[in-house]
């Protein structure tokens, strides 16, 4: 197996952006500490009879958390006036792998659309021992990250399903 490269440049970052926003609610001193303790958020007083104001509010929030990558999650036109609470989940991870892919490995091949047409994108490749489990019904493949004993878990439904 081979040794994954000290890529300092690299670190295990993981954010979980929950904001929740309430209009007119007086939620019980629990149920904001729970939020505060277990998810590392805040309920935010916001006025859903201002959705372009509220869009940029939550907006804001997920993005500040996400590093900019999630930008735009609410639409100002799926705020209704009506709503009370509106809780979001988002998460930003950016962590190396325990075996970097190769570049000089990565090969075109053919990619299946939904739709059954075929494209060619580029493929990684990597040549070593994973977590694999073949069943009738999926397959599943588990990598590993460097650090803090987090994977991610590939799941491929069989054709027929």
């Amino acid at each position: 197996m081979n040794a994954p490269p000290a890529y300092e440049s690299i670190l295990f970052q993981l954010n979980v952006a929950i904001p929740v926003g309430a209009a007119g609610l007086c939620p019980s001193s629990d149920y904001v500490n729970n939020l505060a303790e277990f998810y590392g958020s805040q309920l935010q007083e916001v006025d859903f009879s201002a959705p372009d104001q509220t869009a940029q509010v939550i907006n804001g929030w997920v993005s500040e958390q996400t590093q900019g990558k999630i930008e735009n999650l609410v639409d100002p036109s799926s705020l209704n006036p009506l709503t009370r609470l509106i809780l979001i989940n988002a998460i930003y991870l950016n962590a190396g792998w325990a075996l970097m892919f190769d570049e000089s490995d990565t090969q075109d091949g053919a990619f299946t659309l939904l739709d059954g047409s075929q494209v060619t994108v580029p493929m990684m490749h990597l040549h070593n021992q994973f977590r694999y489990i073949g069943t009738e019904s999926f397959q599943a493949a588990e990598l590993d990250y460097q650090q803090y004993n987090f994977s991610m878990l590939v799941i491929l439904p069989d054709r027929a399903n």
